[in-house]
């Protein structure tokens, strides 16, 4: 019915539920079919529906505006690594990752303006909602144990073969 009510109106569907409504070229998720569809009853709480659109609309562009990153050494120098068994520190080449991450904001709201001191270049690999750049972090960071580059940082830092999974400045795998 509600569908309904909205394709009368000029409404078109862009995906494959009622939740994802387009009228005109503006986005559209009606409060009340995502409340039920997260399992919120809305009379539980004491917020209104307009309240819980606004709440809605900043998880969505906190959440749907995200980005995959890496930080790269920019000078040849030593850097801690939190996933070395042997040592604390490791030395980087100019251009060697230091960490993989991921961020629903930017470089200076993850950072501020200490990358600069720290010897670290901040570079934007991929965009997208915080799923998908949950996956290209995690595919990457995979990826990173099979990498030459790990195999080069390993043996010019003298490490064992089993050290060091992650690049330096990553401290977990989500």
């Amino acid at each position: 019915l509600v569908v309904e009510e909205l394709a009368r109106s000029g409404a078109e569907f862009l995906g494959s539920t009622e939740r994802e409504i387009a009228v005109g070229h503006v986005f559209y998720v009606r409060a009340d079919i995502e409340a039920a569809a997260l399992n919120i009853n809305l009379d539980d709480y004491d917020i209104t529906l307009e309240q819980y659109e606004a709440l809605s609309q900043a998880a969505m562009e906190k959440f749907g505006a995200c980005e995959q990153y890496k930080l790269y050494a920019v000078k040849t120098h030593h850097y801690p690594c939190f996933t070395c068994l042997s040592r604390r520190q490791v030395i980087l080449i100019s251009g060697q990752v230091f960490k993989i991450g991921q961020t629903c904001g930017d470089q200076y709201t993850r950072y501020g303006e200490s990358l600069q001191q720290d010897g670290l270049f901040y570079l934007v690999e991929f965009r997208g909602n915080i799923f998908e750049v949950l996956v290209a972090e995690y595919l990457k960071l995979v990826l990173f144990r099979y990498s030459k580059e790990r195999t080069e940082i390993i043996h010019h830092n003298q490490l064992l073969e089993e050290e060091m999974p992650l690049p330096p400045g990553n401290k977990i795998m989500r």
